[in-house]
């Protein structure tokens, strides 16, 4: 019981998303440490 293959469209929607949450994520994570790295000057 494998996964349904998906068509062409389908699949590159599923990349765009999840590029797009990869992205996202990245943001994220960047502003976290932007976030530390202040916090670490200010304490110096």
């Amino acid at each position: 019981m494998g996964a349904p293959e998906l068509t062409g469209q389908e699949n590159t929607l599923q990349t765009h998303q999840l590029k797009m949450k990869v992205i996202k994520t990245m943001e994220a994570i960047s502003e976290v440490l932007q976030d530390l790295r202040f916090d670490a000057e200010f304490v110096e």
